[in-house]
């Protein structure tokens, strides 16, 4: 027997205690009953409490107890449910709080990208190469490959232009041995390939005196883009404490990187 059809509990159901104060049980189902109701605190004490009630005030009873239970069980879903929709609202929350702070750092990220390549941009000072002293500027089978290197940048290909001062460089023909190696590094930092850059620049600083400052002013822009700013401030302040063509320009990059 179960008190309610829709518990597991074997308890006496509504309807057995219905007929068991109708005296509608036979005598194997009423001791069955009372024999269960020895070992049950709940149902004992249902029985005893059976004289109390007429069995129309039972029925009603039995009834309420039923349908609390099953509006228990409603409003309990309802805060499940309730509970979910709260659940889902804060991880909704947690989601754009979570995409504004990646955008925001985005952004920020994007700023200052932005920043170290407009300083590049703004201090690029060759903006056109020149020929060597001693080059011609006849066509381009009568130029040596260096000059043809340089007419290549001043027209912007600089693919082709970093091609032909690696040439230039691998057949030393030129006047100024580390003319190619700096135009070469030039045009590297130009094409943002920054190690190449760097590689050609440090054997001009390191090989020529006359090219020295001008190899360090491009590291040092080349440091920025790398975004190693301490780097880039130790070469700019090496300019910026000797006179010369980028002294000023060296303490004024200096002061917008700090």
């Amino acid at each position: 027997m179960k008190i309610f059809s829709n518990t597991n509990t074997p308890c006496i159901n509504k309807e057995d205690f219905i007929l068991y104060k109708k005296n509608l049980l036979d005598n194997n189902q009423r001791f069955e009953i009372e024999n269960h109701a020895l070992d049950c605190s709940l149902c004992s004490d249902a029985l005893d409490g059976l004289e109390d009630f007429e069995m129309k005030d039972l029925k009603i009873t039995l009834d309420e107890v039923d349908s609390k239970i099953t509006n228990a069980k409603k409003i309990s879903k309802e805060k499940q449910s309730k509970k979910s929709n709260i659940y889902t609202l804060v991880a909704k929350v947690a989601a754009v709080f979570i995409g504004l702070v990646i955008l925001t750092i985005g952004i920020k990220q994007y700023s200052e990208i932005n920043r170290e390549d407009a300083l590049v941009s703004d201090n690029f000072k060759e903006n056109n190469f020149s020929y060597q002293k001693s080059g011609t500027r006849g066509t381009n089978s009568s130029k040596s490959i260096y000059d043809q290197g340089v007419d290549a940048y001043n027209t912007k290909n600089y693919s082709l232009a970093l091609q032909l001062f690696e040439k230039a460089i691998a057949s030393g023909e030129s006047v100024n041995r580390f003319d190619p190696y700096l135009k070469a590094g030039i045009t590297s930092l130009k094409l943002e390939q920054l190690r190449s850059a760097d590689d050609y620049l440090m054997q001009v600083r390191i090989n020529d005196v006359l090219q020295y400052d001008q190899a360090t002013w491009y590291l040092a822009l080349s440091a920025i883009k790398q975004d190693q700013n301490k780097k880039a401030v130790a070469y700019l302040t090496e300019l910026s404490n000797k006179k010369g063509e980028f002294q000023k320009e060296a303490t004024a990059l200096i002061l917008k990187l700090k």
